[in-house]
């Protein structure tokens, strides 16, 4: 079951060329489950509410044009009010995740960094869950499950890459 569409923002790309095309910036990432009820810790990656609701809270309480509801001006018939934000230091996130795509040369043309399957791995999982990875690579998301205190089992075709993603591990889990 298809259950959201993930962008992950590249902010520190590498520049380059290419005929026909620019450099990719960003990659979907594809958030499937087996079942229709999940586990779904938003807690553990909201975000600061951000500066606007500095605008829209005048000492605590909702700005005086922002007490009733806003309908759309493009006349869908959709209406908006911030009254649901008051009081709130953290929201939940948008679907565009901004992370760096530095990561170190481990011997593999795929890698990721750790922060990125971390972030799923803190939204879905609690301490002492399992982790599974059916496409190991160079072992990035064993070690981000691992640095947080889950279980994980990787797999891969490659013999190569198992071996890159144990010296990993071994060196890179705290």
């Amino acid at each position: 079951m298809w259950r959201e569409e993930y962008i992950w923002y590249k902010s520190t790309a590498f520049p380059g060329y290419w005929p026909g095309r620019f450099r990719d910036m960003w990659e979907r990432v594809y958030h499937f489950s087996k079942q229709k009820d999940i586990k779904f810790y938003r807690e553990s990656v909201k975000v600061p509410i951000g500066d606007w609701s500095k605008k829209r809270f005048i000492n605590g309480e909702v700005a005086e044009y922002d007490k009733k509801r806003i309908p759309s001006k493009s006349g869908s018939g959709l209406s908006r009010t911030v009254d649901k934000w008051k009081g709130k230091k953290k929201v939940d996130p948008h679907n565009v995740l901004e992370i760096s795509s530095i990561a170190n040369n481990i011997n593999h043309s795929a890698a990721y960094p750790e922060e990125l399957p971390a972030w799923f791995i803190k939204l879905l999982t609690r301490k002492g869950n399992m982790v599974l990875d059916p496409f190991m690579g160079s072992g990035t998301t064993a070690i981000a499950a691992k640095n947080l205190k889950r279980d994980y089992v990787g797999i891969d075709y490659y013999k190569k890459f198992i071996n890159v993603a144990n010296s990993r591990i071994s060196k890179e889990c705290k």
